[in-house]
């Protein structure tokens, strides 16, 4: 989440909570004009929003509280969509924290969304890129010295660009 999308949700949460409606205000049985209200906090407290004879402005008034929230999950959404040119487990991290810990990962086969797989396991690693979307992972210096299964084969090879890297695999 961001200052600009944080800065948003506060703003909706102070005015008002539930539903806004346009009212229309009837003059000898002739629609007059337009008022927004909120059951909640509005009709209460005999507080309503006035937009004269522009029902248009009256509906969008009206609307936009749910307008703006979702706006601003949008933009979380896009900001926060994993699509970070060097994804880091902290891009993870702020990406997840912002949903129930209940939720279950899928891992998707490509960009274009053409498979699907739960999330099941992950190992540390070392990825050396070989094209913008695609690589090879290798064992880390520490796993060769420390298990057997790996031997100095395992290891990246030198002179390539390597990095660190967290491996999730899926279930199939």
């Amino acid at each position: 989440m961001s200052e600009l999308t944080d800065h948003a949700r506060a703003s909706v949460s102070s005015v008002a909570d539930g539903e806004w409606e346009v009212d229309t205000v009837y003059a000898y049985g002739v629609p007059h004009s337009y008022r927004v209200t909120n059951c909640e906090r509005f009709r209460e407290l005999r507080n309503d929003i006035g937009t004269g004879t522009d029902k248009s402005l009256a509906e969008f008034i009206a609307g936009s509280r749910e307008l703006i929230l979702a706006l601003a999950a949008r933009v979380d959404e896009l900001e926060c969509d994993g699509d970070h040119e060097d994804g880091t487990v902290g891009d993870m991290i702020s990406t997840l924290v912002q949903y129930p810990l209940d939720h279950r990962i899928v891992l998707s086969s490509d960009a274009e969304g053409n498979d699907y797989s739960p999330w099941h396991s992950y190992a540390e690693g070392v990825y050396v890129p070989e094209y913008t979307w695609s690589g090879a992972v290798y064992a880390t210096k520490q796993q060769v010295a420390e298990d057997d299964d790996y031997t100095e084969d395992d290891l990246p090879p030198g002179g390539e660009e390597a990095f660190p890297a967290v491996v999730l695999y899926p279930r199939r």
